[in-house]
């Protein structure tokens, strides 16, 4: 608490925090009574409500040069060293269950103060920690409330501006089908993202709304996530976004069996890159100058063929449909809701993008 109390730009880097559904209102207490701001990187949960004040995306790296204090709470990977890191100045604090994640094998994050603990009860003490220090703090907490606001302001700004800019392209670009996706969403649906998913264009309100599996392993997780989602919820609108490689590891065919057999009916929208999407841009940003990327078709990286997604799920009486014009997207999306809570049948959109 004394740390924060004297810091002017503290930030919390957050992933995992929301995976205890109590510790999203704390969260969000702490952060707007002391105007501290909250970055989500690669989340794996809702952790804030995207209208919170204090929400402030979903990349850590801009905030970096001026952080003074950053508290990381259950965030493995707060930010890539190589590309990107604190002042040498700036104190780390990190927060959760296993705060330095020891269970790593290899972990070189520094940390100038553990604190194990839940979440959502450490978030409330902090909280109440620091109203005794409030009063000392105000100027800093006033202007810190003041520039993030304007921060917030031009941030929202972009992100409806990158949505409106790809409403044409075609292939489609994910930040355009992530904002069509959120317009058929309630604050009661769950979205599971599996995919080159735009998280700036998605509106999340309520804990537990959504979900991603985040780092590597588990391809494939999605469609057998949404289901038990589903089955655990069967009054909500359930979504499922995988990229085509995801769909095909997820082994769709007994999946959408499954959907029918037990009456649990989802949505899920296959944003089709033809590609091993995230293959291609990790080869391309960790050896940029590599041979892989010389020879601009990197190994084991492509599909071809134009493969028919969308088929899988008639196999079991669901309904599918390939969408390839950006202007039919929304309708689209529209008479795959309509089957999935009209008829009771479950649903793929087999969506050609970049």
């Amino acid at each position: 608490a004394d740390i924060l109390a004297k810091a002017d730009n503290p930030i919390i880097i957050t992933q995992d925090s929301g995976a205890d559904q109590d510790s999203v209102a704390p969260l969000g207490a702490l952060a707007q009574r002391f105007a501290i701001p909250v970055v989500q990187r690669k989340p794996r949960f809702m952790c804030l409500p995207t209208d919170h004040p204090m929400h402030l995306g979903y990349d850590s790296d801009p905030f970096l040069d001026d952080a003074d204090v950053i508290v990381i709470a259950d965030c493995d990977v707060p930010w890539i060293p190589s590309v990107k890191s604190p002042r040498p100045d700036c104190t780390i604090v990190q927060m959760g269950t296993d705060p330095i994640f020891a269970g790593y094998p290899i972990r070189g994050y520094e940390c100038d103060l553990g604190i194990t603990g839940a979440l959502a009860p450490a978030f409330r003490l902090l909280d109440d920690a620091l109203s005794s220090r409030e009063k000392s703090a105000a100027a800093r907490i006033d202007a810190r409330r003041r520039q993030l606001g304007d921060l917030r302001a031009a941030q929202r700004e972009r992100w409806a501006g990158a949505s409106q800019e790809q409403q044409n392209s075609s292939p489609m670009h994910p930040a355009y089908v992530s904002s069509c996706i959120n317009r058929i969403m309630s604050d009661d649906s769950i979205l599971f993202t599996e995919s080159a998913f735009s998280m700036a264009q998605v509106d999340f309100r309520k804990p537990g709304t959504f979900f991603s599996g985040g780092a590597g392993g588990g391809l494939g997780y999605g469609l057998g996530m949404s289901l038990g989602a589903k089955l655990g919820a069967r009054d909500k609108l359930v979504i499922c976004t995988q990229g085509d490689g995801a769909y095909m590891y997820g082994n769709p065919v007994p999946g959408h069996y499954l959907s029918r057999a037990e009456d649990i009916p989802t949505l899920t929208v296959i944003m089709n890159n033809e590609q091993w999407g995230a293959v291609k841009r990790n080869t391309r940003a960790m050896y940029p100058d590599g041979y892989a990327v010389k020879s601009n078709r990197e190994p084991l990286t492509f599909f071809e063929g134009d493969m028919a997604y969308e088929k899988a799920v008639e196999i079991s009486g669901g309904y599918g449909e390939r969408v390839e014009d950006p202007a039919e997207l929304p309708k689209a999306l529209d008479r795959a809701v309509d089957v999935v809570q009209g008829e009771g049948r479950a649903a793929v959109l087999n969506v050609a993008t970049v």
